[in-house]
């Protein structure tokens, strides 16, 4: 006991509550293969998913050709450096809108969550169930950064949007 909580007791008086306590950092963030060891950010979940839902949006906004008509983005999770996108029914459509499309809505989502440390892989649902494609399994994650022979095919074919 402190002198002054002995002298706050003495006159009958509660103490003043302790000040509080700066929260201290947190030990390493989990990924799913166990702790990282690593200090930055990979891997990790983000509680505050407005900036990726932005760019989402933008990304439809900026690119109407490449997104059905009235799609809206739905709900954005990242959790252990996976952003899971939930989209409306309406993103059903991208598969009637041909291979190539589907290919270029997949690489600009890729782009717009690229941006974003924390985040190494995505998937796509629609209304909560998995997309179905015929080209690409959207439920499974996939590395939202180009890899090295994607990066030399995009140049190759005069870049990517």
């Amino acid at each position: 006991m402190t002198i002054s909580a002995a002298f706050w007791l003495a006159a009958g008086c509660t103490p003043p509550p302790p000040p509080p306590v700066p929260p201290t950092a947190s030990g390493p963030k989990s990924v799913p293969n166990g702790p990282s060891t690593d200090s930055s950010p990979k891997g990790t979940d983000m509680a505050d998913t407005a900036p990726v839902e932005e760019g989402i949006v933008a990304a439809i906004k900026q690119n109407p050709e490449l997104f059905p008509k009235g799609v809206k983005l739905e709900t954005v999770t990242v959790q252990g450096g996976v952003a899971a996108l939930d989209f409306s029914t309406e993103f059903n459509k991208l598969g009637s809108m041909g291979d190539t499309t589907e290919s270029r809505t997949h690489k600009r989502l890729r782009a717009a969550l690229a941006r974003f440390p924390e985040i190494e892989k995505m998937t796509v649902t629609v209304h909560g169930k998995p997309y179905d494609s015929q080209m690409t399994d959207w439920t499974t994650p996939f590395p939202v950064r180009l890899s090295d022979e994607e990066k030399e095919a995009s140049a190759n074919s005069g870049g990517a949007r």
